[in-house]
C-alpha cells in the first residue's frame, strides 16, 4: 500500500457498447473501522488529472468530502486482522460445514417421514380394502339363487316422447341376461298393467356381483 491507509471507491455507469463512464469517485481512511463494523456514507467526487515529474498522468482525488451533486456512496467496512480473518473464516467454514450435514440429516429424515406416512396409507388402504371385501362377500352371501316376482305394475306421467298423439308405454325388467317385457299400453301417459305378474331368475352366480334389476 506504500504507506497508504484509505481505500478507493469509484462509481461507474456500466456501458455495453463503449467503454464504462466514471460518475465519481472517494476515499475513506480504514482506522476509525478497525473492530468495528462502521456505516460509511460519501459524496462522489470528480477526478483530474496532474503531471508529475516523470510526466505519468496520475489521478488526483479530491481530498474533502463536500457535496459535487455526483451523488453518495454508502456501504458498510470492518477493518479486521489477518489473524482474526482467518480465525472468522475457519469458523465460517465449520459453520457451513455444520450446516450442510444438519441438511442432510434433515433430508434423510423427511425422505424416512415421507416413506412412513407412505407405507402407514398403504396399510390402510390395504385394511380398508380388507374390510370392504369382507363386507361384499357377507352381503353377497345374503343374496341366494332365486325368483324376483313382479306385479301389480303401472306407470304414471310419462314425458311425452312422439310428435304426434301419446305414448304406447311398455315395461322391462332385467337381470342379468333373464328379462320380462309387459305388454304394450296404446297412446296414454298413465297405465296400469292388470293382472300381469312375472318371474325373473336371479342367479348370483351370473350377475357378476350386481344385486339390483335393471327397469326400463
Amino acid at each position: 500500500m506504500q504507506g497508504k491507509h484509505e481505500i478507493e471507491v469509484e462509481v461507474y455507469d456500466y456501458d455495453s457498447i463503449t467503454k464504462n463512464d466514471l460518475i465519481g469517485v472517494t476515499n475513506i481512511d480504514i482506522l476509525p473501522s478497525l473492530n468495528k463494523d462502521t456505516q460509511i456514507e460519501l459524496f462522489l467526487q470528480p477526478q483530474k488529472e496532474k503531471k508529475e515529474e516523470s510526466f505519468k498522468n496520475k489521478i488526483e482525488t479530491i481530498s474533502n468530502n463536500n457535496d459535487q451533486k455526483l451523488g453518495k456512496v454508502i456501504f458498510n467496512m470492518k477493518y479486521i486482522s489477518e489473524q482474526e480473518y482467518n480465525d472468522n473464516f475457519e469458523k465460517e467454514q465449520i459453520r457451513k460445514k455444520k450446516l450442510e450435514q444438519e441438511r442432510i440429516i434433515a433430508k434423510e429424515l423427511e425422505e424416512k417421514r415421507i416413506i412412513a406416512e407412505e407405507q402407514s396409507r398403504l396399510e390402510k388402504e390395504r385394511i380398508l380394502e380388507l374390510e370392504e371385501r369382507v363386507r361384499k362377500e357377507a352381503l353377497d352371501a345374503q343374496y341366494i339363487k332365486g325368483y324376483v316376482q313382479l306385479r301389480n305394475i303401472s306407470v304414471r306421467n310419462l314425458k311425452k316422447m312422439d310428435l304426434i298423439g301419446k305414448n304406447d308405454p311398455f315395461v322391462v325388467f332385467r337381470a342379468g341376461e333373464e328379462s320380462k317385457q309387459t305388454t304394450v299400453a296404446k297412446s296414454t301417459q298413465n297405465y296400469d298393467y292388470l293382472n300381469e305378474e312375472y318371474e325373473l331368475l336371479y342367479d348370483p352366480s351370473v350377475m357378476q356381483g350386481k344385486h339390483e334389476i335393471e327397469v326400463e
